[in-house]
């Protein structure tokens, strides 16, 4: 006898498979047996017949959309976008981390711009650029409902 779940090998009087562990025979009730005058047949033993209907399977919720708030990812990336703040909301970790890198140069950039050290203006303005458009294109995919989080679902609920 086979398991007609996983196909395993087993004994023919097995009620549950050793390896799925699923029920092959359910218990049919005694109480049909006829009754002669002369002698009675009484069985208090379980009789067990095959499973006809395979048992159903508990299905698992795939959410489609993500549990973040996309207003709160908005508000975010508007007024602390440059820092990646949004990022790390949405548990996007690595790219936070270079946006909060790529802010902070930025920053100092701007501020050796400002001493008037002339040779950091051109890297001041490259790493600007990059860093910026980044940011704006990430405040328009959330307020679109197209930005992602860590696990790629995207960020839709305006609740809070």
């Amino acid at each position: 006898m086979f398991c007609k779940y996983c196909g395993k090998a087993l004994a023919d009087n097995a009620i549950f498979c050793s390896q799925c562990g699923k029920q092959l025979m359910v218990p049919v009730s005694s109480t049909n047996i006829p009754s002669s005058n002369e002698k009675q047949i009484i069985s208090n033993a379980q009789v067990y017949t095959p499973v006809i209907a395979p048992m159903p399977q508990k299905t698992k919720y795939v959410p489609t959309e993500s549990s973040k708030s996309r207003l709160v990812a908005a508000l975010l990336a508007f007024f602390f976008g440059e820092l990646g703040i949004h990022r790390f909301y949405a548990g996007r970790v690595l790219t936070g981390f270079i946006q909060l890198i790529l802010g902070l140069s930025f920053i100092i950039s701007l501020i050796c711009l400002l001493m008037e050290e002339i040779e950091f203006a051109a890297l001041a303005y490259l790493i600007g650029i990059i860093w910026g458009l980044w940011v704006f294109i990430d405040f328009i995919l959330i307020l679109c409902g197209s930005f992602k989080d860590k696990d790629g679902l995207p960020i839709t609920d305006w609740g809070l």
